[in-house]
């Protein structure tokens, strides 16, 4: 569909395509339901000002790129009830300053990289009741800010939620990333003003929840973080801050691990700056 309104496709399998369905440039309040959308490079993409349109019941797998992406401006979407696996690359992605989207109810597994992915410019978008089990690098990742990832679980795969560079103001509530190879749920360098709250992160490789290279200002609150790496050294922890000041740190419960809690080069300037308050029972 090109600059096309308020259509309904539907029903339709799309295989071996470029793009399995594809909306360009202000294409708006379309809504594209039950198809299936297999062995393309793209199985659904959306390019360009594409806003207020609807993706939801799709079969979106075995696609070269991405099971679902929309890119460059598109807002106000809803991505709902889909299943995204076995795609190359990711199984749904917001790519390029696509805000305001709502992504709830997908199973996004077995995908190549990432489960979810929302990029660079991508900011204010819901990420909610979704799984993203057993994908090749994380069940949701994130490079971008004042994001909302609420009651999804993240299981198996190589990172639970991750947090790239400079990833600010986001919360992140009520997930369960379990059984992750590394960390359940990890923000890395310069990522501040986060909350990390009410998440069970347990059972992973290294850490429950890591804060790694000035990752400052965030608050951690309320999880569970149980039986997370028995590794018995000073980077195998239920919770693992290196190099990030001046987080809070409180009502955690931490148990059967080798270590509940590191600081590796995090401190405070004050006493009541960084609190420790985890509920070891």
């Amino acid at each position: 569909l090109y600059s096309s309104h308020n259509s309904t496709i539907t029903g339709n399998t799309c295989e071996g395509y470029n793009q399995g369905i594809y909306l360009e440039i202000s294409s708006d309040n379309n809504t594209i339901t039950g198809n299936t959308c297999q062995g393309s490079f793209n199985g659904i993409a959306l390019y360009s000002s594409c806003l207020g349109n609807t993706i939801s019941g799709n079969t979106c797998q075995g696609n070269d790129n991405h099971g679902i992406v929309l890119e460059a401006s598109c807002d106000n979407n809803t991505i709902t009830g889909n299943t995204c696996q076995g795609n190359g690359t990711n199984g749904i992605t917001l790519y390029s300053s696509c805000r305001g989207n709502t992504i709830s109810g997908n199973t996004c597994q077995g995908n190549t990289l990432n489960g979810i992915a929302i990029e660079i410019g991508s900011h204010n978008n819901t990420v909610t009741g979704n799984t993203c089990n057993e994908n090749g690098g994380c069940g949701i990742w994130l490079d971008s800010h004042n994001n909302t990832i609420t009651g999804n679980t993240c299981n198996g795969n190589v990172y639970g939620i991750y947090l790239e560079i400079s990833s600010d103001n986001n919360t992140i509530t009520g997930n369960t990333c379990q059984g992750n190879g590394t960390s359940g749920i990890w923000l890395y360098e310069a990522c501040r003003g986060n909350t990390i709250s009410g998440n069970t992160c347990q059972g992973n490789g290294t850490n429950g929840i890591r804060l790694d290279t000035s990752s400052n200002n965030n608050t951690i609150s309320g999880n569970t973080c149980n039986g997370n790496s028995q590794v018995a050294d000073d980077t195998h922890a239920n919770i693992y801050l290196v190099s990030s000041d001046y987080n809070l740190i409180i009502g955690n419960i931490c148990r059967m691990a080798s270590v509940s809690t590191t600081l590796n080069g995090a401190h405070s300037a004050t006493d009541t700056a960084l609190l420790l308050a985890d509920a070891t029972g």
